[in-house]
């Protein structure tokens, strides 16, 4: 019988980076040969009375500017046939800082990340923490890959908490440099960094994911624009400029929360995760605050520029994990505060070097995995 891996991770909302890192970590682990199944989580927008006001807010919305609210739903719509179609997902569901009687005894071991799993600044965090921390599974069993705490220093009101969680762990492997360092101070665990789960699988595992958008053509030459924060008018300005002059398209993407009136590409909006790979992956360049689309860059060989992103939550500064991203692979450079840099955008990566990086990454990230599945079978 197949070992059998819980993996608990954030399955709220519909972000691109967020879907690909749990269908990626899935991959990796059945590929060691496992069954892998992914936690559902039901947040506090989930509860009965909530969602019933949520719904008839929505239902009015609809009514009242159908076609604003139309790529918004299109997105849900196709998030949710990812999910579908490429994560398993328990029937079990975490909510509240419970989790099902019988969970821990029905699977072999439990995985925590990847993504920001661990970040205090995140109210769906926050509200069902001890389940983020796996806290109804036995030490023996509990390990986590690449998770992330999203931040560079844990707020004081939550040192001890987070103390007392990170003991119970098996094994832990962070996203971050600054996680280990975290992980150091806080429980005095060893803790090691490995590559996100995106970067375990090669180019030509996405390539057969992706999928080409029916509203853009073949001879288009694009910018592929992605952000989860504001870039602010400058940036955006400058960004006109440029595919003026060079004229491309740009394409541009905005996060979920961003409001109707504010979705400047609805095409581009209703993307689908696979559609967002092909975008990244046929770009002439990327411009972005996104983590994930530095990622695609990297693994696809794009020209990219990233910014870093002011998070809307107080002091939760995430660069941390870029910074890491970007060290790893020699590419700090491609790093700037607020302005455009053309050159960047036309400046080929150095493929010979980040293929060796990969190489290396993708061994010490499985090799974590793999020791992880060895240790929790022995004690079976």
């Amino acid at each position: 019988m197949k070992t059998k891996v819980g993996i608990v991770t954030i399955t709220d909302g519909y972000n691109y980076g967020n879907r690909l890192q749990n269908y990626a970590f899935q991959t990796a682990l059945e590929r060691c040969g496992v069954s892998a199944e992914t936690l559902q989580r039901r947040n506090y927008h989930d509860k009965l009375s909530l969602k019933l006001k949520t719904d008839i807010k929505y239902i009015i919305k609809i009514l009242l500017f159908k076609n604003n609210e139309e790529p918004k739903r299109t997105r849900k719509k196709k998030f949710k046939q990812f999910n579908k179609e490429n994560i398993h997902f328990s029937r079990y569901v975490l909510s509240n800082n419970k989790a099902p009687a019988g969970l821990a005894s029905e699977y072999d071991c439990f995985f925590v990340g990847s993504d920001q799993v661990w970040n205090p600044m995140f109210p769906i965090i926050t509200e069902d923490i001890e389940n983020y921390f796996a806290m109804f599974a036995p030490k023996e069993k509990k390990f986590s890959y690449a998770a992330s705490f999203g931040i560079s220093e844990i707020p004081e009101e939550y040192k001890q908490r987070y103390s007392d969680y990170l003991k119970t762990f098996s094994a832990i492997s962070v996203r971050e440099d600054k996680g280990v360092d975290i992980v150091r101070s806080l429980s005095e665990a060893e803790a090691v960094s490995v590559c996100d789960p995106t970067l375990l699988l090669d180019k030509e595992s996405w390539q057969k994911l992706m999928k080409k958008p029916d509203w853009i053509t073949d001879e288009e030459a694009f910018i592929f624009s992605y952000f989860l924060g504001d870039p602010g008018n400058n940036v955006k300005k400058e960004l006109d400029a440029y595919v003026k002059e060079k004229k491309y398209r740009i394409i541009r993407l905005e996060s979920e929360f961003v409001k109707n009136k504010e979705i400047s590409d609805k095409d581009a909006f209703s993307a689908s995760p696979e559609e967002f790979l092909w975008l990244a992956a046929h770009s002439k360049a990327v411009v972005t605050d996104s983590f994930h689309a530095c990622v695609f860059s990297i693994i696809f060989n794009r020209p990219f520029q990233v910014f870093e992103r002011v998070a809307l939550e107080k002091n939760n500064k995430m660069s941390s994990r870029l910074e890491t991203l970007l060290e790893k692979f020699k590419l700090e450079g491609r790093m700037k505060p607020s302005k455009l840099e053309k050159k960047l955008l036309e400046e080929q990566l150095d493929t010979s070097l980040i293929e060796e990086v990969l190489g290396l990454e993708r061994k010490k990230g499985m090799s974590f995995i793999k020791k992880c599945l060895t240790s929790a079978n022995a004690d079976q």
